[in-house]
């Protein structure tokens, strides 16, 4: 893709016209393009997330001095480059699961093309920017299932795009990787590693 089809042009297009913008993305040869795009998100939302805990946080240590705080803040910014880190990089793995659903539903393309739908996570990319913290949970849960319907849009549009699927593979598809996500949070919820 052009330099000029930056960031916010992609979102844009995103949104607005999901067949026009996988057309120009079968184009887009490097899967770091993805990446970056994927890994902005994620780094803004646990960044904002952060912000919004901090005084929960550092509840109980206003009088700390000058050098713990300076640690303080250290350790907290490898925290988030770390946690960004991890859970962008995680993609590439959950994207690899998808393939393989994919390939079992006669998709036609590599891999590089279904780690281009991740772009279909844009709506709940950035629904996920709103801190899930005090009066914002209030909007989180009606946006979260909006976006969530969009997603399943994007996606169906970009697996008939990318991976030349049929409609009814495609829906299958779509369906069988929200069973196995559901039942992954299950999964993390109940051994207490994600908590709503």
């Amino acid at each position: 893709m052009s330099k000029k089809f930056n960031f916010f042009k992609k979102i844009e297009l995103i949104i607005s016209d999901p067949p026009k913008f996988f057309e120009k993305i079968k184009k887009e040869t490097n899967i770091w393009d993805v990446f970056k795009f994927y890994f902005i998100f994620v780094f803004v939302s646990i960044v904002l997330n952060t912000l919004f805990r901090l005084p929960e946080l550092t509840k109980g240590n206003i009088d700390i001095g000058i050098t713990k705080y300076f640690l303080f803040v250290i350790v907290l910014v490898v925290f988030i480059l770390v946690l960004s880190l991890l859970t962008a990089v995680s993609s590439f793995v959950l994207c690899w699961f998808c393939h393989i659903i994919i390939k079992i539903f006669k998709g036609k393309e590599k891999y590089p093309e279904t780690y281009k739908l991740l772009y279909a996570a844009t709506p709940l990319l950035i629904v996920l920017l709103i801190p899930y913290y005090g009066v914002f949970k209030v909007l989180f849960y009606p946006l979260f299932i909006v976006a969530a319907i969009d997603t399943f849009y994007i996606e169906f549009v970009g697996l008939q795009k990318l991976q030349k699927l049929k409609k009814e593979n495609a829906i299958a598809v779509i369906l069988i990787s929200t069973i196995i996500a559901i039942l992954l949070v299950m999964f993390f919820v109940k051994n207490g590693l994600i908590i709503l």
